[in-house]
């Protein structure tokens, strides 16, 4: 009699609570200490907990702002808010790949620069290939960015992940800015531009065992001559 006492207790404890008692996983009453479900006291539950709820009932969608009606189901184009539709001849161009060409200044600086990418002869290659905006050094999307701003003007080329590919902090025009643009774009051939620098020979990285062997091969030509 005893042992059926023990087992009938023992059902009684491990057995499931009833369908509207039993805590789900986010419940603190399932956390092993109570005994019985305390779901019905809501400020003693998770706020995930969907125990003592109606089960038609969704749970509260957290909000900190957002108009969720104005957020389009699909893909849709706007222009100044206003949907359109894709126009039917040729699509809107991915710009996603292009290099960022960034000038910094004030404004006269930054429209010298802006005046030659438009109509200086040694710039055209590079017309519609990059990104361009300009702003002034206390602008924001620059001053808070990390970009240096203290030159007249400052030029940046940028990959499209931020990689900087060149940066000057003056403008000495047209010609000597394509130069340098042609050398740090990603499409630039750096085999097709010879190196018309002489290469200086860092003596003191040559290793001793060079040294010697140069020696070993020079010596008995010396004494043969001599």
């Amino acid at each position: 009699m005893r042992k059926l006492l023990l087992l009938f207790c023992f059902l009684s404890l491990t057995a499931p609570a009833g369908a509207n008692e039993q805590c789900c996983s986010c419940c603190s009453c399932s956390d092993g200490i109570h005994n019985d479900c305390h779901c019905d006291r809501i400020h003693r539950c998770h706020p995930l907990c969907r125990c003592g709820r109606d089960s038609q009932i969704e749970l509260t969608k957290r909000n900190f702002g957002v108009s969720s009606d104005k957020i389009a189901k699909n893909e849709v184009y706007t222009v100044n808010g206003r949907i359109i539709t894709q126009p039917a001849g040729q699509p809107i161009p991915d710009d996603s790949g292009k290099l960022h060409l960034t000038i910094i200044g004030n404004e006269a600086e930054r429209r010298r620069v802006l005046e030659d990418l438009a109509t200086a002869p040694e710039l055209a290659e590079f017309r519609d290939r990059f990104l361009v905006q300009d702003y002034p050094p206390d602008h924001w999307a620059v001053s808070l960015c990390g970009f240096y701003t203290a030159g007249h003007p400052t030029i940046y080329l940028q990959q499209p992940s931020g990689k900087v590919l060149h940066r000057q902090d003056d403008y000495d025009g047209p010609r000597r800015l394509a130069e340098a643009l042609r050398k740090a774009s990603n499409t630039y051939d750096a085999n097709r531009d010879p190196d018309l620098r002489v290469a200086a020979v860092d003596l003191s990285r040559i290793p001793t065992p060079a040294y010697i062997l140069v020696a070993g091969f020079l010596l008995p030509l010396f004494f043969k001559k001599g």
